[in-house]
């Protein structure tokens, strides 16, 4: 549940960044003083929201100690997508150190 939650958190930033940079986008077709200092207000947004995301991003990769978070969600999204599943065999082999 609490992943689950994570990552709508994740897609909310996300999607406030996009919200944020067509609104910029938009903006620019503005002229005047005014445009100029929201324009550079709305980049500068942009650039919070961005880098926002990207630390949710590293902490939704970080790995956790009892998991491996990005490999349980790529098995996840193959599965449904081409059905290819990993053999848990081999992958202990090619890692023996994991």
């Amino acid at each position: 549940m609490a992943m689950q939650v994570f990552d709508s958190v994740i897609l909310v930033a996300i999607g406030a960044v996009v919200v944020v940079l067509v609104i910029g986008l938009i903006n620019l077709n503005r002229s005047g003083a005014q445009a100029r200092t929201r324009s550079n207000q709305l980049m500068r947004l942009r650039v919070i929201l961005q880098a926002v995301a990207v630390v949710l991003l590293l902490a939704a990769a970080w790995p956790q100690p009892g998991g491996r978070p990005l490999k349980a969600k790529a098995e996840r999204a193959l599965g449904c997508v081409s059905g290819v599943k990993t053999n848990s065999y081999l992958e202990q082999n090619l890692h023996p150190h994991g």
